[in-house]
């Protein structure tokens, strides 16, 4: 047993809905939760995956039974409405019956509205949602009428992020005592030290993520350019982990690389389950992000002793970051972050030195099981 509280005599019940089972942050986050979880003998749980056969569904079927609620799969129209007629309410009951067994709901997300309109909660029991969306995801990824069932329906919110409490209560007049504090659990592996790099020639700058505008995608170019522009000379390369190559911001971004005459300097890397190569060969992560409530790769960065850049303003990065596990730069200040990456550049040291702490910070408040186990422990006995 990891934690100190006793939870109860008897099994608990949970049910988790996630979005989708995509290769992106909060997905992957909840499976690292899910699993962490599993290790217990104390819980029992249901999956149920909202929409999207995505490549992380085979992972949450190795810990639960799971149900896709909504498949997104391309097919011929007749094809789908009779799967859907014959379907619909096999799994709609069988959905139903799960959240009346249960004794707490974990929406991995506030925009699960649209399931919790679907489905009857006349049942009392706890219903919490993790809050991993700010302002601009939250107004695109859901509707008014959507959020209202989310706020009306969820006991408690629970957050990784200051940043992500302040735009509950500011933006959506969601009450400070309604908002818990879980922190992203990644899990711990073997890591020696002694065989990063520091000799090398090239330095590589890291970037992570979708191409879209809140993860910066729409600013790569021109901090390319300013770096390169200023410091011509450098032996300097960025790699972008996480694109999709057939989409229009991939072929809009290469394009103005190649106007530039940069195409050379940036490296693109399709999506993938193992990052380990990328964050081997990087030398320090960099999130161009203007909005993201509490990245996930910065701290699988940490995992790799890589210290971050971060814009302020931008989000929950900056609370991890600060000022000993890399550096936060004023918000969309271009000449200071190249002239940053520069000093990076010319003094592998510090690299060391904030990769060391970024680490250490990592393990003190994500990796600790008795943790993140309290702070369930917590949420369960409110």
């Amino acid at each position: 047993m990891y934690h100190s509280k006793k939870l109860s005599s008897q099994k608990l019940k949970f049910l988790f809905v996630t979005h989708d089972a995509s290769l992106t942050g909060a997905p992957i986050l909840l499976l690292n939760l899910i699993d962490l979880i599993h290790q217990e003998k104390q819980f029992d749980f249901k999956i149920v995956i909202k929409s999207g056969d995505g490549p992380l569904k085979k992972e949450f079927e190795k810990l639960g039974e799971v149900v896709l609620w909504r498949d997104r799969q391309k097919k011929r129209l007749l094809n789908r409405v009779i799967s859907f007629m014959k379907f619909k309410s096999t799994k709609s009951n069988k959905i139903q019956k799960w959240i009346n067994e249960s004794d707490i709901i974990f929406s991995n997300t506030i925009t699960n509205g649209d399931f919790f309109e679907a489905f009857n909660f006349a049942k009392k029991l706890q219903i919490v949602s993790y809050v991993h969306e700010l302002e601009l995801a939250t107004d695109f990824y859901t509707t008014s009428e959507h959020l209202k069932f989310v706020k009306k329906l969820t006991t408690h919110f629970l957050v990784p992020s200051n940043a992500v409490a302040k735009h509950l209560c500011e933006n959506l007049d969601i009450k400070l005592d309604k908002i818990l504090n879980l922190n992203y659990f990644i899990p711990e592996f073997s890591f020696n030290i002694k065989t990063i790099k520091q000799s090398k020639k090239e330095f590589v700058i890291g970037i992570a993520g979708t191409l879209d505008w809140r993860k910066g995608a729409d600013i790569l170019s021109i901090v390319v350019s300013d770096f390169f522009r200023k410091y011509p000379d450098a032996n300097v390369r960025f790699v972008w982990k996480g694109v999709n190559k057939k989409s229009i911001e991939f072929k809009r971004i290469r394009l103005e690389l190649e106007k530039c005459n940069l195409s050379e300097k940036v490296i693109f890397e399709t999506a993938s389950k193992g990052m380990d190569t990328f964050y081997n060969d990087i030398d320090i992560f960099l999130l161009l992000s203007k909005e993201d409530p509490y990245p996930l790769v910065v701290l699988e960065a940490a995992n790799y002793f890589k210290p971050c850049i971060c814009f302020s303003g931008a989000g929950g990065a900056a609370e991890f970051v600060e000022k000993d596990a890399g550096d936060v730069i004023p918000y969309l200040d271009i000449e200071k972050l190249s002239n940053v990456l520069f000093g990076y550049y010319l003094d592998r040291e510090q690299l060391y030195v904030k990769g060391k702490i970024a680490n250490a910070k990592l393990k003190r408040l994500h990796q600790d099981k008795e943790l993140i186990f309290d702070q369930i422990s917590n949420i369960l006995m409110l």
